[in-house]
């Protein structure tokens, strides 16, 4: 499977995934990864058009997503999964994409939200869906940028009292 790695980050497509992580993960192919997104003809065509050179940009749904990166076709791509939420990247864990680490990069505040990190806010949802990533062997991470130190996402869930 030729995923590098899976960030989850509701901004999508940005200077720190244009720059640092795309440059960090020596990707070649970015896969933004939302049912919602990938209808929007204009959101799609808005993540396209802010691609870096020499990379491949795919706006795909959780089911298109799962099948590109198993089609043999695309084994010696390295691809680097950008999901809006912890519920897209649940559903490719679910769906079989077997990634054991992933990466929470930002999350930005909604009604309902608790603050974890200075970027990160989970709902009730988002802590349930980290949880059952969490129990099936998945480790979650936080970190902006490549350079920074994995910080384990669930001891922060922890100490910011929305896991109990």
């Amino acid at each position: 499977m030729p995923v590098k790695h899976l960030r989850i980050d509701n901004r999508l497509i940005h200077g720190q995934v244009v720059v640092a992580w795309a440059k960090h993960e020596g990707i070649d192919t970015l896969i933004v990864t939302n049912d919602q997104v990938a209808a929007d003809d204009f959101q799609r065509m808005i993540l396209v058009s802010v691609a870096p050179p020499g990379i491949k940009v795919l706006v795909l749904g959780v089911a298109d997503t799962l099948a590109y990166v198993r089609d043999p076709a695309h084994e010696h791509e390295n691809v680097f999964i950008l999901c809006k939420t912890p519920e897209d990247a649940l559903a490719l864990h679910e769906g079989g994409l077997g990634l054991q680490e992933m990466n929470v990069g930002n999350m930005a505040f909604v009604v309902g939200s608790k603050k974890v990190s200075k970027s990160v806010f989970v709902t009730p949802q988002n802590v349930e869906t980290f949880k059952k990533l969490s129990q099936a062997g998945v480790r979650l991470t936080c970190r902006m940028m490549p350079t920074e130190g994995k910080n384990d996402f669930m001891a922060m869930l922890r100490n910011a009292k929305v896991l109990v």
